[in-house]
């Protein structure tokens, strides 16, 4: 035991339920954390004892890893003979992040709990961030829980106040509070729950399944920039492996609650994805134009060749059926020539590409208004291309703030930009007046792209002037950047308003719903 008295003057870093958190100024890097009369009267001193040996009975990779991975408990503190609390490493420099604030940019502890947030609140304080690091946090997160839950140790209260992340370096992820953690089935503290991350009302708390379904709501929300929904559905854009292991996650059943290793599995399978997108990338090309071949892949042989045109004459069939059905007297002597076509070209696929588009070019360009369906398919076929954009921009504006890459930042902007104008030109020429309030949901929809691509512009004039002038001057703070936020948050009320009308539209016709910080 380390008597507090020897502790010498203490600097409050912090305080909660439990207690106090100091800084030891005689002894860098250490913490003190004093607990309350109250978290005193329920403390096991003997867990917590238990706690401070437990490294030193590990075979030294795995202490060296805990170390690294938490601010687990060094030594007990002693006051007038019983405990008073216990010494810890501070959190380590890396997980502490510049934070732009009213008042100007202030070092704070990275907690998780600040990726919670809207984009527009991450650009405003410079933690913009993308999906490639959303994965590579949540994979540095179910390893160490992998890791604690193979040592007998269980978060318990797992939640974004009790982790933090490095924006610069691997690890990623560094557990808090570990005295509220269970060893080995002991528990220094009774087991408390941060706020809206219960688990169900009937299961007991502190176990590993209970870490699952805790670790399944940050996958969840980190993706989504919320700090309380439940909805897997957010996931979506990080993968269908990953949504169906959300799925699972939040089983009321705590044994279907997938371990760890199936996260990481998923999480790796994830990884190679672009820096920029959770999504394949499609620059400034329209959703609709064909993906070029690779110069590197090998042709396509006749025989996938045919298969594929097999499929597609079934399709084609069933469109002209559907068009024979409603077509006006006028258009029989299209549909009938189409039919032969499709009679004699089609076993000859492998060399008819061309005439393949312009057939059912032909059958698309009826006179005859879009369906509800179809126009449906119309504005989901345009909002699935929108998060590639949205995540380009979140790439280069950190890129700005952090005064790094700015050549190339700016040229991502620009780029960015291009895709949102090409993407409003679609958006005004979507036929929506089958839709419920399509007139509403494309009048929305034409706003938000606007606004993002005048907020791009924005953004790609303040990275040149900083280019220009220096990460010291006041390019840093000019207009630019000012009329960049402002169209944001102009953009980002526009695609609220524009999911709340098509959500409700796109589970009539059958597609996903969308989140407004994917488009």
């Amino acid at each position: 035991m380390v008597a507090a008295v020897s502790l010498g003057p203490l600097d409050l870093l912090g305080n909660g339920g439990q207690g106090t958190v100091h800084a030891v100024r005689n002894r860098p890097g250490i913490a003190y954390k004093q607990y309350s009369t109250e978290a005193l009267a329920e403390l096991d001193d003997s867990v917590l004892a238990a706690m401070v040996r437990f490294p030193a009975e590990l075979p030294v990779a795995d202490s060296a890893r805990l170390a690294e991975r938490a601010a687990w408990p060094r030594a007990v503190v002693e006051s007038g003979g019983r405990a008073s609390g216990f010494l810890m490493p501070a959190v380590p420099r890396p997980f502490h992040v510049p934070m732009r604030l009213p008042s100007g940019v202030k070092d704070t502890l990275g907690k998780v709990q600040l990726l919670l947030n809207d984009e527009d609140y991450l650009i405003r304080c410079g933690l913009a961030v993308d999906d490639r690091f959303r994965i590579e946090l949540l994979r540095d997160v179910a390893g160490t829980l992998e890791f604690f839950h193979r040592l007998g140790v269980v978060v318990g209260d797992l939640s974004p106040n009790n982790l933090c992340f490095s924006l610069d370096r691997a690890p990623r992820c560094y557990f808090i509070d570990c005295d509220a953690m269970r060893l080995r089935g002991g528990t220094a503290l009774p087991q408390v729950e941060t706020g809206d991350w219960e688990v169900p009302a009937t299961e007991p708390r502190g176990t590993a399944e209970t870490d699952r379904y805790k670790f399944t709501l940050l996958c969840i929300r980190l993706f989504a920039g919320d700090q309380s929904t439940r909805d897997p559905s957010e996931l979506r854009r990080a993968g269908l492996a990953l949504h169906a292991l959300a799925l699972r996650g939040l089983s009321a059943d705590p044994r279907r609650r997938p371990p760890p290793a199936e996260w990481l599995t998923a999480l790796d399978a994830a990884g190679p994805r672009p820096a920029t997108s959770a999504r394949p990338a499609t620059s400034a090309r329209p959703a609709t134009s064909a993906r070029p071949a690779s110069s590197a892949r090998p042709a396509t042989s006749a025989l996938r060749m045919a298969s594929i045109g097999r499929r597609a004459a079934v399709g084609l069939g069933r469109a002209v059926g559907r068009r024979f059905r409603r077509a006006r007297p006028a258009g029989f002597v299209k549909l009938a020539l189409l039919a032969v076509l499709l009679v004699y070209a089609v076993p000859h696929l492998a060399s008819c590409g061309t005439w393949l588009q312009a057939a059912v070019s032909a059958v698309t360009s009826s006179d005859d208004v879009p369906s509800a369906a179809e126009q449906a398919n119309g504005v989901a076929q345009l909002l699935s291309v929108s998060d590639s954009s949205r995540q380009q921009v979140i790439g280069a504006i950190t890129d700005v703030i952090a005064c790094r890459r700015l050549s190339a930042a700016g040229a991502t902007l620009s780029e960015a930009s291009a895709a949102r104008a090409m993407s409003g030109k679609r958006a005004a020429a979507l036929r929506v007046d089958r839709l419920p309030n399509g007139t509403a949901l494309k009048s929305e929809l034409v706003s938000a792209l606007t606004r993002s691509q005048a907020a791009d512009d924005a953004y790609g004039r303040w990275a040149e002037a900083v280019g220009r002038s220096g990460c010291r001057s006041s390019a840093m703070r000019d207009g630019n950047r000012s009329r960049g936020d402002a169209e944001s948050q102009d953009a980002t009320a526009a695609k609220k308003r524009l999911v709340a009308l098509w959500n409700p539209v796109a589970r009539q016709y059958g597609h996903p719903a969308v989140s407004y910080l994917t488009i």
